[in-house]
């Protein structure tokens, strides 16, 4: 299992809609008839439903196939030299085939199955990461931990990622963890009686194969958050694969915009995982969701439909830890605050960010709740001026990687409807 630590007292709920294009100071005159929603400081229960518009999956138009070359090699020049004479016609025409030319089938040769998958695990993790850097795509290569991985010692990876300690098994029959600040969250392997060791299939990704068609590579971001990537190599594989939680995380609840929610049973928020996403060796995208099945989280992966090509790469990315860093400097004799998210923070902002107050959906929700109380827990001051600029950029500048907090500004309670951006006056 794996687990992160984090002082946060409130159950997030958390949404979906893509915000590209938003960036402070720049509101529409649309945006001026919205109707803000008020307070979002209190943690909502479990039972409130904010739900948002899914974001659209993108389309991935796989790269066209090169043309094949199917020139043939030359006719041999005949050496002998040609007959005299013509041969003689033939006195009477051949007869015409009474049967079908067509051979029957061999009865003892195999009926052919279903082909082979044109790449490795590995290599379908290297061919979205390709994908991504010319269709924008989503790839799990990217901002990765350093981790050192040895397939002999007790554990696969054991390291500090980000002030947490992450461990990796020596095999799918051990469990994931991660802990941090007095909390652990641990998570089991998919079908772990039928893996196999942890391999290196490079460097600071491990991977676990089963024999049942797939791989797992549970992979370690820079900020200690896990990717649970999902590779299905055969048509056959499983559709669900189970995660069982544990440590702090011990209730799961799938949300109906995507995201799945941790708590530690009494309703205290641990973590959570992004809505997932699928797709195959074409680029094509594949369907999948979380369900919840007597606390165990589900990855269900729809690959059995038509004209599928596999592999597919699927990806549950999990984390708490909205934030990697708040510094301290100073504007205007007064304390200036810099809020840098984690790259799991970033991720839940691009893809479930808020443009609009008046629809709070989980993502920007998240973000003005559960990431404003680790704003204050990691250093940030606690003011409504403060506050209000931290909501600013949650809901018009999510995906800027450093969040500027001035003390010197006043509050400013109409900031929504403001065109000055989110450092007013």
């Amino acid at each position: 299992m794996l687990r992160w630590t984090r002082a946060a007292t409130a159950v997030a709920m958390i949404g979906a809609l893509t915000i590209s294009g938003i960036t402070p100071g720049a509101i529409g005159a649309d945006a001026q008839t919205n109707t803000p929603i008020g307070d979002f400081t209190a943690a909502p229960s479990p039972s409130l439903d904010f739900t948002g518009a899914p974001s659209p999956s993108p389309d991935y138009t796989g790269a066209p196939s090169p043309d094949p070359d199917f020139t043939g090699a030359p006719s041999p020049t005949p050496t002998d030299p040609a007959p005299t004479s013509p041969a003689p016609a033939p006195t009477s025409p051949a007869p015409s085939p009474t049967t079908d030319p067509t051979p029957d089938p061999d009865p003892s040769e195999p009926e052919p199955g279903p082909s082979e998958p044109a790449m490795t695990a590995y290599e379908a993790l290297v061919a979205l990461d390709a994908r991504s850097e010319t269709w924008t795509g989503p790839d799990v290569l990217t901002t990765l931990a350093r981790v050192r991985v040895d397939s002999d010692a007790a554990h696969a990876v054991d390291t500090t990622v980000a002030t947490a300690h992450v461990v990796l098994p020596a095999d799918a029959q051990g469990t994931v963890e991660v802990s941090r600040g007095g909390r652990d969250l641990t998570v089991t392997l998919p079908h772990p009686t039928t893996g196999d060791a942890a391999e290196e299939a490079a460097v600071g990704v491990v991977e676990y194969r089963n024999s049942e068609g797939f791989s797992s590579f549970p992979i370690v971001r820079d900020d200690a958050s896990i990717r649970l990537t999902t590779v299905v190599v055969e048509p056959d594989a499983p559709t669900d694969y189970s995660y069982t939680m544990g440590g702090d995380a011990s209730h799961v609840m799938p949300t109906s915009d995507g995201y799945a929610l941790f708590d530690d049973g009494t309703g205290i928020y641990t973590g959570a995982v992004v809505p997932s996403w699928a797709f195959d060796a074409d680029g094509n995208a594949v369907p999948s969701h979380y369900e919840s099945r007597g606390g165990v989280l589900t990855h269900v992966i729809e690959h059995t439909g038509e004209g599928v090509v596999y592999p597919v790469v699927a990806d549950a990315h999990m984390g708490e830890g909205l934030i990697n860093l708040v510094e301290r400097t100073t504007a205007e004799g007064a304390p200036r605050y810099k809020v840098r998210p984690s790259s799991w923070g970033i991720a839940v902002a691009r893809d479930f960010g808020d443009g609009v107050l008046d629809r709070p959906l989980r993502g920007s929700y998240m973000m003005r709740t559960e990431m404003w109380d680790e704003a204050v827990a990691k250093g940030s001051g606690d003011s409504v001026s403060l506050k209000q600029q931290f909501d600013c950029h949650a809901v018009f500048a999510p995906l800027k990687h450093t969040w500027n907090l001035e003390a010197f500004r006043p509050p400013n309670d109409d900031w929504y409807e403001e065109k000055s951006g989110c450092n007013w006056w």
